[in-house]
């Protein structure tokens, strides 16, 4: 059976978004919830898949001191790593997620956790910020764009091909639900700032992402306060 899966689905003449399938007890039943939805666009819709998020609420969050939001759709995406322990269950995720927003807002002085997301070495997405809040992952782009941070340090290995598989269907998602600019431009913190982040094998990776490009590429000017 199909359980509590939520789907997108893009159309060129028309846009299903945040249909979720409930309790579906036969492919028959999934199938023909499909068929019907293409029926109302003249040509066939692309699938999004989007990541089952760990809320804020789940992992114990404290609350937000400070909170800014983001103009949408956010036009740059840029990945990170914490330089923590990784983490490769739920549990240990949660604390470790609650471990870095205490150190961020605790030692820091930050209003709340730097990061829209966080991904772990277990394949799941973790609430930061959200989507529309300003983070403070990246200098001078805060402002403009959003933090993805994959928990660990990724200079000599990578994250497990779960984590990565997670982040780039968190991306595809934000497209599909408007969060993100469908042309956003994706950067490594290194790419734009004056760090080694997000690593530099995860960094080589996401250069075979789409959307990954060089600030010259991207004709991205320093945003100024």
């Amino acid at each position: 059976s199909i359980s509590n899966i939520k789907w997108n689905f893009s159309l060129s003449r028309c846009v299903l978004n945040n249909i979720t399938l409930t309790n579906m007890k036969s492919s028959i039943s999934f199938i023909a919830t499909i068929l019907i939805c293409c029926a109302m666009c003249e040509t066939p819709p692309s699938i999004v898949l989007c990541p089952s998020v760990v809320s804020r609420d789940e992992w114990n969050a404290n609350a937000a001191t400070e909170t800014n939001f983001l103009e949408l759709p956010v036009k740059i995406v840029i990945i990170c790593h914490t330089v923590t322990p990784e983490c490769t269950t739920l549990q240990a995720c949660m604390r470790r997620v609650k471990s870095i927003q205490n150190y961020h807002q605790k030692e820091k002085h930050w209003g709340d956790i730097a990061y829209n997301f966080l991904i772990g070495n277990d394949g799941r997405v973790y609430e930061g910020i959200g989507w529309d809040k300003v983070g403070r992952h990246t200098k001078q782009f805060n402002e403009v764009s959003i933090g993805i941070a994959f928990i660990g340090n990724f200079s000599a290995k990578l994250p497990s091909k779960a984590a990565l598989d997670a982040a780039k269907n968190l991306l595809q998602c934000g497209c599909a639900e408007g969060h993100l600019d469908a042309n956003y431009t994706l950067f490594g913190a290194r790419d734009v700032s004056n760090t080694e982040s997000p690593g530099a094998n995860l960094n080589q990776e996401i250069q075979n992402w789409p959307h990954w490009m060089t600030m010259e590429q991207g004709q991205i000017i320093i945003p100024r306060k």
